[in-house]
């Protein structure tokens, strides 16, 4: 059973992907119904994986050797969302809660959400070692969009979860211990982006993929537009404001080949984009 005690780790794609946009509403946090061990990912299988769907003191576990340093995913779906199919999703919170067993302290390995049936996003890894009792830990926040876009249709689907990892130093065997995956998932009930409707639609990013240069066409809207471009470690490479009806000129020819996330956010939207370098 898990302590009062709640770690909340903020973490706005590793510092970059921040948003001033308010959420209106919300749904769970959600437990999810289908846990497996994804094999494959490394040699450590998780036993027992359905364990994390309550909290109740009967734990998915994996031992991890001196011979490895982390474990396969521990994969979580099935978790009964029913978000209104006008909403536009503005963030996603992902609770573990874990602990370990042995002498040498485990860590987070990986911390990502799964979308259509596929690990994918931000890995929101805390440095953290777990704790020897049951600690809730919060990935994500009210803003956060895990580095992609997110449709209702997509929350929905029982293919939507989260996948932990769970990794070791030094010479001597742990146990990673995982007593349950929650999800809340924040939104605001309107026509909007995660609709591909309205505001959504205004928005042009050309080429795509890019070599050197990019286009951005700005939605028509009275409020300030901040435009932030990070990699998929979350490290923020270009970041500038423009106002309505605005196009935005950048320069790429400094970016290395390879997926970035183009934010696109005012006090009434807030919209991701996947872009592609190509050198």
């Amino acid at each position: 059973m898990k302590k009062q005690l709640l770690i909340i780790l903020l973490l706005y794609a590793l510092g970059g992907l921040s948003v001033n946009a308010q959420c209106t509403s919300s749904q769970g946090a959600n437990s999810g119904s289908i846990f497996v061990n994804v094999s494959g990912f490394n040699t450590y299988p998780w036993s027992q994986p359905q364990n994390a769907q309550s909290s109740d003191n009967s734990y998915a576990s994996v031992g991890l050797s001196p011979l490895g340093p982390y474990s396969n995913y521990l994969k979580a779906t099935g978790f009964s969302f029913s978000i209104p199919t006008t909403a536009s999703i503005c963030g996603i919170e992902v609770n573990v809660e874990r602990s370990f067993s042995g002498v040498i302290p485990v860590h987070d390995y990986e911390i990502k959400v799964v979308k259509n049936d596929t690990v994918t996003g931000f890995n929101y890894a805390s440095t953290l070692s777990w704790d020897t009792t049951d600690l809730v830990v919060t990935y994500g926040s009210n803003s956060d969009l895990w580095g992609t876009t997110w449709t209702p249709a997509e929350i929905n689907n029982s293919s939507f979860g989260a996948a932990v990892s769970a990794s070791k130093g030094g010479p001597l065997s742990s146990t990673a211990l995982v007593d349950q995956i929650t999800i809340k998932v924040f939104y605001n009930n309107s026509t909007g982006i995660a609709n591909n409707t309205g505001t959504n639609d205004a928005i042009r990013i050309f080429p795509n993929p890019a070599t050197n240069h990019l286009t951005i066409d700005l939605p028509s809207t009275k409020e300030k537009v901040e435009v932030t471009i990070a990699d998929l470690t979350g490290k923020v490479i270009y970041k500038t404001s423009a106002f309505a009806e605005q196009k935005i000129e950048v320069n790429t020819q400094d970016f290395a080949a390879g997926i970035y996330a183009v934010q696109i956010q005012s006090a009434d939207f807030i919209a991701t984009r996947k872009l592609v370098i190509e050198k």
